[in-house]
């Protein structure tokens, strides 16, 4: 009778024993859970915009690496740690084409208003676009004695509005110009490259005006809170306490 009890005393030892061990793995397996819930969570973007001719008021080109309205901000390490950098940038051309046959003869003449608009980093260009109107094809009459881009002998284009866009990957390798406190050395330069051909004498008049914007995304891992970690491990503990029960 006296061994009879020793054994079941014994079996129930193992059980409480086993059954803590089991509740452990439990509340390790749910802290792992709510620590991969925060991973996802963390990842994180911040974004920045800017542009010269601000308010989308186009401005008179040539201009030279004239900076962003608002500037525009580089990563606070603070946040986190920077994962990826994205810059989109588009450049904008507005005008008008203004053409004259100064020919004896009726003339064909073909223009398009035109601007190489690039983006600068510490004077340096790290990204180009050429925004360009489509092609204007006008068969304009012989000369009416008068250059004034408004007779018989002329053809006017006007209210010409172009973008171009494009996407810009930084590599990790220069993340740190873009890491700090305080704003990105960034600037716009845009060169008017309107043209106009046609055989015999022609003359032509531009009107070019230019915007540059930009928009940069920081893609990071948020530095996970004191007061996050904590709530990690009051949830392992929460576990461990209702297995026990």
């Amino acid at each position: 009778m006296q061994t009879m009890k020793k054994a079941i005393q014994k079996s129930l030892i193992s059980t409480r024993h086993s059954s803590t061990a089991a509740a452990l793995k439990s509340a390790l397996y749910g802290g792992a859970a709510l620590l991969a819930g925060m991973a996802s969570a963390s990842a994180a973007t911040i974004s920045f915009t800017g542009s010269y001719g601000a308010g989308n008021t186009p401005v008179t080109t040539d201009f030279t690496n004239q900076p962003f309205t608002p500037l525009i901000s580089k990563f606070d390490p603070l946040l986190g740690t920077l994962n990826a950098i994205s810059i989109a940038f588009t450049g904008t051309v507005d005008g008008s084409v203004a053409v004259e046959n100064k020919s004896a003869s009726p003339n064909t003449i073909n223009s398009q208003l035109s601007a190489a608009i690039s983006l600068l980093l510490s004077n340096v260009t790290i990204g180009n676009v050429t925004a360009s109107s489509p092609l204007f094809t006008d068969n304009v009459p012989a000369f009416d004695s008068i250059l004034d881009f408004g007779g018989a002998s002329s053809a006017v284009h006007t209210g010409i509005s172009v973008s171009q866009s494009t996407t810009l990957a930084i590599l990790p390798a220069a993340f740190a110009a873009y890491t700090g406190v305080g704003t990105l050395p960034l600037g716009v330069t845009a060169l008017a490259t309107s043209n106009a051909t046609g055989g015999g004498n022609t003359a032509s008049n531009f009107t070019t005006s230019a915007i540059g914007a930009a928009t940069i995304t920081y893609t990071y891992t948020a530095v996970p809170e004191p007061t996050s970690l904590a709530l990690v491990a009051l949830g392992g503990l929460g576990l461990l306490r209702r297995r026990r029960r």
